[in-house]
């Protein structure tokens, strides 16, 4: 075993990232210690897709068996004109794994369930601050002056990252001129198969449908020169306004939400940055390469990161050259990532009828395997 994974590994934030990189060290024997500003685990979020590569990555740390039941896998995604015109289906590619989706909550379960079987140590309510390094050591601190030491910290607290800002303190992230609503119901609507994503583009707005379980998931996209745009009081009416004249499995859908489960977003991303360390310090998932959600990877590139981390710290006789390895394994693929989630995200959601017809034209024309 690399002494180097014996190491006291501080990881800032308990999300799909932070947790799939505690749960791979302390399965190699390292004492990873799990920051997390919030004081329970997993009550938030929706449905996310896990793409082929990070459900390998889950099985290899036995995360996957465990989710069956919870989960549903994709097989193909189509999209659909407003008025339910098919422009195009892909067939997923499965290279040896399944793509699923899942709850974000049951996923962020299963891995702590399972980092609890090793040595490691979790700090509930610990909202990180900053960070302070030594040659030979990091130190985390709280906003309230509480400090945790180790030899290496992992920046895997989000968007809003403050590692990140103490790094390279790039500014606020950047509003793409959307807002989302998500929704689960445990009931499936007949026209969402058990294996098939689904998309309907209109002008300036987006609905999405997936089975989850027994159930599914769908989101609304609606652009909003406002990042604080909530839809005001009466939100199921004014979704069912917006869609009145879409395809009719989309007003069904929308009709049968119940509003106080209705979960908001308002949609950002950040430019791609060379650099993504600092000696001892290094970050990871969206911390690192936050993007927009049209692509659905946000979580199964956190997971990527996570197996590339220990990877490198695994191949490394010394932390600092260990972690700039990592960086530069994947920052390629994830700042790519950005800049296609950006363009898809943006394409999917333009409201000018000539650039629609242009897009639904592409997308009618894409190869069928994606």
């Amino acid at each position: 075993m690399n002494s180097i994974l014996t190491k006291r590994v501080i990881v800032v934030g308990a999300g799909i990232g932070g947790l799939s990189a505690a749960l791979c060290l302390a399965r190699s024997g390292g004492r990873p210690i799990v920051c997390e500003r919030a004081a329970k685990i997993g009550d938030i979020g929706g449905g996310i897709m896990i793409r082929t590569n990070a459900s390998r990555v889950l099985k290899n740390l036995e995360v996957f068996d465990h989710l069956r039941g919870l989960t549903s896998r994709i097989s193909s995604a189509v999209v659909y004109t407003k008025d339910g015109r098919l422009l195009r289906r892909w067939q997923l590619p499965t290279s040896g794994a399944d793509t699923i989706i899942v709850r974000r909550m049951d996923l962020q379960r299963v891995l702590l369930e399972q980092l609890s079987r090793y040595s490691h140590r979790l700090e509930l309510g610990f909202s990180f601050g900053h960070f302070k390094q030594t040659p030979e050591q990091v130190t985390a601190f709280s906003t309230n002056g509480d400090m945790i030491e180790g030899d290496a910290l992992i920046g895997c607290d989000g968007l809003n990252s403050q590692v990140r800002k103490q790094i390279v303190d790039d500014g606020p992230p950047c509003y793409r001129g959307f807002v989302q609503w998500r929704f689960i119901t445990e009931q499936r609507h007949p026209v969402v198969g058990p294996h098939e994503k689904m998309d309907w583009y209109g002008n300036g707005l987006r609905f999405g449908a997936s089975p989850l379980g027994p159930g599914m998931a769908w989101y609304v996209s609606v652009n909003s020169p406002s990042p604080d745009w909530r839809g005001g009081d009466r939100i199921k009416d004014y979704l069912l306004g917006l869609f009145a004249d879409w395809a009719n499995p989309i007003s069904e859908m929308i009709a049968d939400v119940i509003p106080e489960k209705l979960v908001w977003t308002s949609i950002y991303d950040r430019p791609p940055v060379s650099r993504w360390g600092d000696a001892r310090v290094s970050l990871l998932g969206d911390a690192a390469h936050p993007f927009t959600p049209d692509l659905g990877l946000g979580g199964a590139l956190a997971i990527e990161d996570a197996e590339q981390l220990h990877n490198s710290l695994q191949d490394h006789d010394d932390t600092i050259p260990a972690l700039r390895a990592y960086e530069g394994m994947r920052r390629g693929k994830a700042n790519a990532v950005v800049m296609k989630s950006r363009f898809t995200g943006d394409m999917s959601q333009w409201s000018n009828p000539v650039m629609t017809k242009a897009r639904d034209t592409l997308i009618a024309r894409c190869p069928e395997v994606i």
